[in-house]
């Protein structure tokens, strides 16, 4: 129950970083109706939805991944990350 209760406080905090982050763009509205802004405000609102949903609500038995899976999923974020940097190069 607890694990289940932090998953929807992370999921709560990263749909708010989103939310934050895309009310930063700036982009014309003749450019497009709806925007570049409508996806990750979506996004944000589904997480903070999953999040409270989650929090409120936990399921028993939770399971986070092994310590594979973590190093499998650090492994593609870095190359996430570094792949940009290593595009003007």
């Amino acid at each position: 129950m607890r694990r289940a209760r932090f998953a929807g406080v992370v999921l709560f905090a990263a749909g708010a970083a989103i939310g934050l982050e895309a009310s930063t763009f700036d982009v014309g509205f003749l450019t497009d109706p709806i925007g570049p802004k409508a996806l990750p405000y979506v996004v944000a609102v589904v997480f903070l939805l999953a999040g409270v949903h989650t929090a409120l609500r936990p399921k028993g038995g939770v399971a986070w991944p092994t310590r594979g899976v973590v190093a499998k999923l650090a492994a593609a974020t870095a190359a996430f990350l570094v792949y940009p940097l290593a595009l003007p190069v």
